[in-house]
């Protein structure tokens, strides 16, 4: 028998909804921090008036901006596999598996 067979054993729900919660977080900080931090580049390599400086700058922003975007898809990608994920025979290990992840999208 899968360990997730439904919302209440060992406390799933719980630990779901932290989960949920952690993702909300990432998703509502990663946005602010890569804002700071690309501002902070910028106002060095202005400040110190270096063309290279300038140049590291944006290439960092740039590579932030990916890991934003990555940071973002990642969770949307697993939902959407998850969702594929084909409605399982009696007795198959994929019965506790899928109550896992309709539990996971019930919890608010």
């Amino acid at each position: 028998m899968f360990i997730l067979d439904s919302c209440q054993g060992l406390n799933i729900a719980f630990l779901l909804r932290i989960i949920k919660y952690i993702i909300k977080i990432i998703k509502f900080a990663v946005p602010i921090v890569l804002l700071l931090l690309c501002v902070i580049d910028f106002t060095k390599a202005v400040t110190a008036e270096d063309e290279k400086k300038m140049a590291d700058a944006k290439r960092n922003s740039l590579r932030r901006v990916i890991y934003a975007v990555i940071v973002f898809l990642v969770p949307t990608f697993i939902s959407l596999i998850f969702k594929l994920v084909p409605e399982p025979t009696a007795g198959s290990d994929f019965v506790g598996f899928k109550t896992a992840i309709k539990c996971y999208e019930s919890i608010k």
